[in-house]
Protein backbone atom coordinates (compact mmCIF):
# COMPACT_ATOMS: atom_id res chain seq x y z
CA UNK A 1 0.00 0.00 0.00
CA UNK A 2 1.51 3.42 -0.89
CA UNK A 3 1.84 5.83 1.60
CA UNK A 4 -0.88 8.35 0.14
CA UNK A 5 -3.32 5.67 0.35
CA UNK A 6 -2.79 4.73 3.81
CA UNK A 7 -2.72 8.47 4.86
CA UNK A 8 -6.00 8.90 3.32
CA UNK A 9 -7.35 5.69 5.03
CA UNK A 10 -6.31 6.89 8.20
CA UNK A 11 -7.62 10.05 7.54
CA UNK A 12 -10.96 8.64 6.43
CA UNK A 13 -11.37 7.01 10.05
CA UNK A 14 -10.24 10.07 12.20
CA UNK A 15 -12.39 13.00 10.29
CA UNK A 16 -15.57 14.41 11.41
CA UNK A 17 -18.21 17.23 10.15
CA UNK A 18 -19.57 19.64 11.75
CA UNK A 19 -21.86 17.45 13.72
CA UNK A 20 -18.90 16.81 15.88
CA UNK A 21 -17.39 20.08 16.03
CA UNK A 22 -17.84 22.44 19.63
CA UNK A 23 -15.80 25.76 18.33
CA UNK A 24 -18.15 28.58 16.90
CA UNK A 25 -15.13 29.45 14.84
CA UNK A 26 -14.45 26.49 13.05
CA UNK A 27 -17.90 25.37 13.14
CA UNK A 28 -19.11 28.56 10.77
CA UNK A 29 -15.83 27.97 8.49
CA UNK A 30 -17.81 24.96 7.79
CA UNK A 31 -21.06 25.45 7.55
CA UNK A 32 -20.96 28.60 5.37
CA UNK A 33 -17.66 27.81 3.02
CA UNK A 34 -16.43 23.69 3.69
CA UNK A 35 -19.79 22.85 2.99
CA UNK A 36 -21.13 25.47 0.45
CA UNK A 37 -22.32 23.55 -2.30
CA UNK A 38 -24.19 26.58 -4.09
CA UNK A 39 -22.57 27.54 -7.74
CA UNK A 40 -20.39 30.09 -8.35
CA UNK A 41 -19.81 32.40 -11.48
CA UNK A 42 -16.15 32.05 -11.24
CA UNK A 43 -16.54 28.46 -11.36
CA UNK A 44 -17.25 28.48 -15.09
CA UNK A 45 -14.07 30.64 -15.29
CA UNK A 46 -11.96 27.80 -13.04
CA UNK A 47 -13.05 25.17 -15.89
CA UNK A 48 -12.72 27.12 -18.79
CA UNK A 49 -9.58 28.11 -17.92
CA UNK A 50 -7.65 24.80 -18.65
CA UNK A 51 -8.50 25.61 -22.50
CA UNK A 52 -6.91 28.42 -22.86
CA UNK A 53 -3.42 27.40 -22.80
CA UNK A 54 -1.64 23.80 -22.79
CA UNK A 55 0.83 25.47 -20.76
CA UNK A 56 -1.97 26.20 -17.95
CA UNK A 57 -3.65 23.04 -17.90
CA UNK A 58 -0.78 21.39 -17.58
CA UNK A 59 0.74 23.85 -14.16
CA UNK A 60 -2.62 22.80 -12.90
CA UNK A 61 -2.70 20.39 -9.69
CA UNK A 62 -5.69 20.90 -8.07
CA UNK A 63 -8.82 19.39 -9.41
CA UNK A 64 -11.50 21.55 -9.84
CA UNK A 65 -13.25 20.74 -7.16
CA UNK A 66 -10.57 21.46 -4.74
CA UNK A 67 -9.99 24.61 -6.86
CA UNK A 68 -13.75 25.95 -6.15
CA UNK A 69 -12.72 25.09 -2.22
CA UNK A 70 -9.64 27.30 -2.25
CA UNK A 71 -11.75 29.75 -3.79
CA UNK A 72 -14.50 29.34 -1.23
CA UNK A 73 -11.70 29.43 1.46
CA UNK A 74 -10.39 32.90 0.10
CA UNK A 75 -13.75 34.55 -0.04
CA UNK A 76 -14.94 33.30 3.10
CA UNK A 77 -12.24 35.34 4.85
CA UNK A 78 -12.40 38.22 2.91
CA UNK A 79 -8.73 39.17 2.90
CA UNK A 80 -7.20 42.11 2.32
CA UNK A 81 -3.55 41.02 1.85
CA UNK A 82 -2.75 37.78 0.75
CA UNK A 83 0.51 36.08 -0.48
CA UNK A 84 1.03 32.93 -2.62
CA UNK A 85 4.18 31.13 -1.85
CA UNK A 86 6.44 29.43 -4.58
CA UNK A 87 3.36 29.43 -6.80
CA UNK A 88 3.37 26.62 -9.27
CA UNK A 89 -0.41 26.03 -10.08
CA UNK A 90 -2.39 28.41 -12.41
CA UNK A 91 -5.58 26.97 -11.34
CA UNK A 92 -4.66 27.76 -7.94
CA UNK A 93 -3.77 31.52 -8.48
CA UNK A 94 -6.56 31.93 -10.32
CA UNK A 95 -8.99 30.61 -8.08
CA UNK A 96 -7.43 32.90 -5.07
CA UNK A 97 -7.69 36.12 -7.82
CA UNK A 98 -10.89 35.67 -8.77
CA UNK A 99 -12.85 35.24 -4.90
CA UNK A 100 -11.41 38.98 -4.06
CA UNK A 101 -10.87 41.01 -7.44
CA UNK A 102 -10.45 44.20 -5.56
CA UNK A 103 -7.98 42.88 -2.72
CA UNK A 104 -4.06 42.83 -2.74
CA UNK A 105 -2.78 39.65 -3.62
CA UNK A 106 1.18 39.57 -4.07
CA UNK A 107 2.42 36.12 -6.37
CA UNK A 108 6.01 34.61 -5.72
CA UNK A 109 6.43 32.82 -8.98
CA UNK A 110 8.31 29.68 -8.84
CA UNK A 111 10.81 29.00 -11.85
CA UNK A 112 7.89 26.67 -13.58
CA UNK A 113 4.89 29.07 -13.21
CA UNK A 114 3.36 29.86 -16.23
CA UNK A 115 3.86 33.48 -15.73
CA UNK A 116 3.04 34.77 -18.75
CA UNK A 117 0.25 32.70 -19.67
CA UNK A 118 -1.60 33.57 -16.27
CA UNK A 119 -1.14 37.39 -16.85
CA UNK A 120 -3.01 37.51 -20.01
CA UNK A 121 -5.92 34.58 -18.71
CA UNK A 122 -6.76 37.32 -15.12
CA UNK A 123 -9.17 39.65 -15.46
CA UNK A 124 -8.32 43.04 -16.15
CA UNK A 125 -9.86 43.95 -12.47
CA UNK A 126 -8.24 41.75 -10.19
CA UNK A 127 -4.99 43.24 -8.16
CA UNK A 128 -2.48 40.05 -8.60
CA UNK A 129 1.22 41.59 -8.27
CA UNK A 130 3.80 38.92 -9.77
CA UNK A 131 7.59 38.54 -8.53
CA UNK A 132 10.23 35.92 -9.28
CA UNK A 133 12.40 36.91 -6.16
CA UNK A 134 12.93 34.36 -3.67
CA UNK A 135 9.91 33.54 -0.58
CA UNK A 136 12.96 35.30 1.78
CA UNK A 137 13.69 38.47 -0.79
CA UNK A 138 9.75 38.98 -1.23
CA UNK A 139 9.37 39.06 2.15
CA UNK A 140 12.35 41.82 3.29
CA UNK A 141 11.13 43.47 0.29
CA UNK A 142 7.80 44.41 2.04
CA UNK A 143 8.41 43.58 5.67
CA UNK A 144 6.26 45.47 7.61
CA UNK A 145 3.45 43.77 5.30
CA UNK A 146 1.30 41.83 6.90
CA UNK A 147 -0.96 39.14 5.60
CA UNK A 148 -4.27 37.98 6.17
CA UNK A 149 -4.09 34.89 3.81
CA UNK A 150 -1.06 32.99 3.11
CA UNK A 151 -0.83 30.17 0.16
CA UNK A 152 1.92 27.39 0.02
CA UNK A 153 1.49 25.84 -3.17
CA UNK A 154 2.85 22.48 -3.27
CA UNK A 155 5.82 22.27 -1.08
CA UNK A 156 7.69 18.80 -1.36
CA UNK A 157 10.89 19.69 -0.02
CA UNK A 158 10.46 19.04 4.16
CA UNK A 159 12.94 21.53 4.76
CA UNK A 160 11.92 24.01 2.20
CA UNK A 161 8.60 23.54 3.94
CA UNK A 162 9.55 24.55 7.44
CA UNK A 163 11.39 27.11 6.44
CA UNK A 164 8.93 29.23 4.54
CA UNK A 165 7.09 28.61 7.83
CA UNK A 166 9.55 29.83 9.75
CA UNK A 167 9.76 33.03 6.95
CA UNK A 168 6.49 33.93 6.96
CA UNK A 169 5.47 33.85 10.54
CA UNK A 170 6.78 37.64 10.87
CA UNK A 171 3.54 38.44 8.36
CA UNK A 172 1.47 37.18 10.51
CA UNK A 173 -1.68 38.46 12.39
CA UNK A 174 -3.99 36.92 14.62
CA UNK A 175 -6.83 36.91 12.55
CA UNK A 176 -4.30 35.27 9.34
CA UNK A 177 -4.99 31.85 7.88
CA UNK A 178 -1.89 30.32 6.32
CA UNK A 179 -3.32 27.32 3.86
CA UNK A 180 -0.64 24.42 3.11
CA UNK A 181 -1.46 21.98 -0.50
CA UNK A 182 -1.46 18.29 0.05
CA UNK A 183 1.00 17.62 3.13
CA UNK A 184 -0.19 14.01 2.81
CA UNK A 185 1.33 13.27 0.02
CA UNK A 186 4.62 11.60 1.39
CA UNK A 187 5.99 10.36 5.02
CA UNK A 188 8.25 13.22 5.23
CA UNK A 189 5.65 16.14 4.50
CA UNK A 190 3.23 14.74 6.79
CA UNK A 191 5.45 14.98 9.69
CA UNK A 192 6.27 18.91 8.48
CA UNK A 193 2.75 18.93 9.12
CA UNK A 194 2.94 17.33 12.70
CA UNK A 195 5.61 19.75 13.66
CA UNK A 196 3.72 23.07 12.17
CA UNK A 197 1.37 22.13 14.56
CA UNK A 198 3.21 21.70 17.64
CA UNK A 199 4.15 25.45 16.91
CA UNK A 200 3.60 27.62 19.75
CA UNK A 201 2.34 30.43 17.78
CA UNK A 202 -0.21 28.26 16.14
CA UNK A 203 -3.40 27.70 17.85
CA UNK A 204 -5.92 25.86 15.41
CA UNK A 205 -5.77 23.66 12.62
CA UNK A 206 -7.87 22.10 10.27
CA UNK A 207 -6.83 19.53 8.27
CA UNK A 208 -8.96 18.25 5.26
CA UNK A 209 -6.46 15.96 3.75
CA UNK A 210 -5.87 17.73 0.37
CA UNK A 211 -5.47 21.21 2.38
CA UNK A 212 -4.33 21.88 5.87
CA UNK A 213 -4.86 25.27 7.77
CA UNK A 214 -2.93 27.17 10.26
CA UNK A 215 -4.21 29.94 12.51
CA UNK A 216 -3.13 31.90 14.77
CA UNK A 217 -6.17 32.74 17.61
CA UNK A 218 -5.05 33.74 20.67
CA UNK A 219 -8.20 33.79 22.21
CA UNK A 220 -8.89 30.27 21.17
CA UNK A 221 -7.22 27.29 23.23
CA UNK A 222 -4.98 25.12 20.59
CA UNK A 223 -7.16 22.53 18.95
CA UNK A 224 -6.83 20.41 15.71
CA UNK A 225 -9.47 19.30 13.29
CA UNK A 226 -9.54 16.45 10.96
CA UNK A 227 -12.65 17.30 8.52
CA UNK A 228 -14.04 15.92 5.14
CA UNK A 229 -14.09 18.53 2.83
Amino acid sequence: MTFPTLSYLQFLWHSKNEHAVHSPFVFSLLTKCFYDRKPKPAYTLLKTSLSYSEQLRSSAALSQKNSQFLYRLHAYFDCDHSFISEATDGLAVLAVALSSKTKKINVQAAATFPLETMKAVLPADTKVAFTTASLKDSMRMDAQQQYDFIYFDNYSDTQQLLTAFKTTLPSSTNDSVWVFNQLHKSKATREAWEHIKQQPEVSVTVDSYYFQLVFFRREQPKEHFIIRQ
